[in-house]
């Protein structure tokens, strides 16, 4: 095949690739994790630089076990640790196209399971919400309501950078986003800590997003 053969195989992928890089948006909006403004900005961005906005990851950055070493390593604080770097060989004889599409997929199914987990969450701390409701529905007073939500989980109300570090130590603090905007709750109920810490070590902290490369 000549060169421009390759070059319309390209072409295809690229498109096909921002065609993938807007489902994503539109994945992560539908679940609360951006408003519309992020993902016009995204999206510009992309525009702006002349190429498509694209998630990207590396494998050295990757998964649960990784950030579980780096959490204990730094006593929960990842950021002190550096990450490995490819040597000059190392990087030379990589497939540059190859590489890029599958860290692409890689950072892909990360976000998803992103999308995945803060679904979950924001169905269930409504649903703590809802209960409390539905108990002033029933009769029950205000305060007789809140006591049975908290039996759950409480809200956070000071979302201070030094009180979340103290409610962080207490490995109860949960976190997820409402659209765009981080959301924070202390799970008070054993069993619903149990399902949440089961997720995996990213799902209760934001401390996975920042490995994911942009």
């Amino acid at each position: 095949p000549d060169a421009a053969h390759y070059t319309t195989q390209i072409e295809a992928h690229v498109k096909e690739l921002g065609d993938m890089n807007i489902r994503l948006l539109e994945s992560r909006k539908a679940a609360g994790l951006i408003d519309q403004v992020e993902m016009d900005r995204l999206l510009a961005k992309g525009k702006d630089d002349g190429g498509i906005h694209a998630y990207f990851q590396r494998e050295r950055v990757v998964d649960d076990a990784f950030i579980s070493r780096q959490m204990q390593k730094a006593e929960g604080d990842p950021f002190t640790q550096k990450l490995g770097r490819l040597t000059e060989e190392q990087a030379a004889a990589a497939d540059k196209v190859g590489n890029t599409f599958v860290n692409t997929i890689r950072a892909h199914m990360t976000h998803y399971k992103q999308v995945v987990d803060n679904r979950i969450k924001t169905k269930t701390y409504d649903a703590i919400t809802e209960l409390g409701e539905l108990a002033v529905k029933k009769g029950h007073t205000k305060k007789q309501s809140k006591e049975m939500m908290d039996k759950w989980a409480v809200k956070v109300t000071d979302t201070s950078k030094e009180h979340l570090a103290h409610l962080r130590k207490e490995g109860r603090l949960d976190s997820f986003k409402r659209n765009g905007k981080d959301e924070y709750w202390v799970i008070k109920d054993r069993f619903l800590l149990d399902q949440v810490q089961s997720m995996g070590p990213t799902a209760m902290s934001d401390f996975g997003l920042k490995y994911i490369k942009y």
